[in-house]
């Protein structure tokens, strides 16, 4: 029912998660919508990892040029290199760390439903 309500009969695609935020401000009240809580340095790493997904489940020019930007911004890298590589670098702390962003955002919107 909250699917129909909030989506009706079409598709949603959120480009990062400012995106989202932007679409449950759309639809929820500010004092409703545990999304407003993710922390910034969450929503981040939580784009990162769609930028490596959109790769790979695309492979497109477009996808690997906003890796190479995300890789270049965020990481100082200068050249290209596939996620799995990137991912596993420095002991796999890179993977932990986006696996972290989704556990940490899980943890502010629980945190703020418990307050709210």
């Amino acid at each position: 029912m909250c699917q129909a309500i909030l989506f009706g009969g079409t598709y949603r695609d959120f480009k990062n998660f400012g995106d989202l935020k932007g679409f449950t401000k759309r639809v929820l009240p500010d004092g409703s919508n545990p999304f407003l809580a993710v922390s910034s340095t969450n929503a981040t790493k939580i784009d990162e990892v769609f930028k490596i997904r959109n790769y790979l489940a695309h492979y497109s020019a477009a996808a690997r040029r906003a890796l190479e930007r995300m890789y270049q911004q965020s990481y100082s890298l200068t050249r290209f290199e596939e996620p799995g590589r990137f991912l596993l670098a420095n002991d796999g702390r890179r993977l932990w760390a986006d696996f972290g962003a989704f556990s940490g955002a899980s943890s502010d919107m629980n945190a703020w439903c418990s307050t709210a």
